[in-house]
């Protein structure tokens, strides 16, 4: 291999990689993170959201978010103990727990919410037209590439 493609190829893929890390860090510091996720899923396809076909459940939390469950459980635990969320147990299956946001769930998720907008907002707005049509392309092409990895993954 040319030592200047990889030299090249190493300084980019580092800058790329610590740039994802300080994305990730300056999302974390919003304290948004698994809490907001969660949150978001039930509002959206809890009563919130105009309901889905199923109840929403840890398992399809879980599912979604590709979460373990007792990574699942610690969080709806956490929601629970801050009176964001509702656990009921199911009337056709006593082993299944059903989840619904409390008002100050919804409250605290739209709150939270209005924030990541904002900062969103923030950050688009530093960058001209043809920027976030370069970002939004290459964003959408490592998403794809991303996805289809992962799934390379799961099948070997």
């Amino acid at each position: 291999m040319d030592f200047h493609k990889w030299w090249l190829g190493s300084v980019l893929n580092k800058k790329i990689f610590f740039s994802l890390i300080k994305i990730k860090r300056a999302l974390r510091n919003t304290k948004i993170g698994a809490e907001f996720n969660v949150l978001g899923y039930i509002a959206r396809h809890g009563h919130m959201g105009g309901g889905g076909q199923e109840p929403v459940t840890p398992s399809l939390i879980a599912k979604h978010f590709h979460m373990t469950t007792p990574m699942v459980a610690k969080t709806l635990r956490t929601l629970e103990s801050k009176k964001y969320i509702h656990m009921t147990k199911d009337s056709h299956d006593g082993r299944k727990v059903n989840l619904s946001l409390t008002k100050s769930g919804e409250l605290n998720f739209l709150r939270k919410l209005r924030i990541i907008h904002k900062w969103y907002r923030s950050i688009i707005n530093k960058l001209s037209r043809k920027e976030l049509e370069q970002l939004t392309f290459l964003l959408e092409k490592i998403a794809n590439i991303a996805y289809t990895e992962v799934e390379n993954i799961k099948n070997v």
